[in-house]
């Protein structure tokens, strides 16, 4: 079976020619946003060059999401870089990590 990525690209263009920057970055990381009439996609990139993606509400603040970036990956740096059982650049198989993120998740938007 075929899979067509066109779909994806032209959604990824439709999002990119909506899109309105909303912050600058950080002084070690790089945290931005852009914002469209639905939601906003945030951007944590870390000196390691891994991006976290999240997209999010409009009625979360940019300071509760950098909250959350960080979390996330202190659980990241804490259950798969440290683990010697995951492997690198494969999906996330690492149940702590993913119990971990869903409470981060479900806290988040309480």
């Amino acid at each position: 079976m075929t899979t067509s990525f066109s779909p994806v690209i032209g959604a990824l263009l439709q999002f990119a020619k909506r899109a309105v920057p909303i912050a600058a970055p950080t002084t070690r990381c790089v945290f931005f946003g852009w914002k469209t009439k639905e939601y906003t996609a945030y951007y944590y990139n870390i000196p390691t060059g891994i991006t976290f993606t999240f997209l999010v509400d409009h009625e979360h603040s940019r300071e509760d999401v950098l909250v959350v970036c960080k979390l996330v990956y202190k659980a990241f740096a804490e259950y798969v870089l440290q683990n010697p059982g995951v492997e690198r650049d494969q999906f996330i198989q690492a149940p702590l990590f993913i119990e971990k993120t869903d409470k981060i998740i479900n806290d988040f938007n309480r």
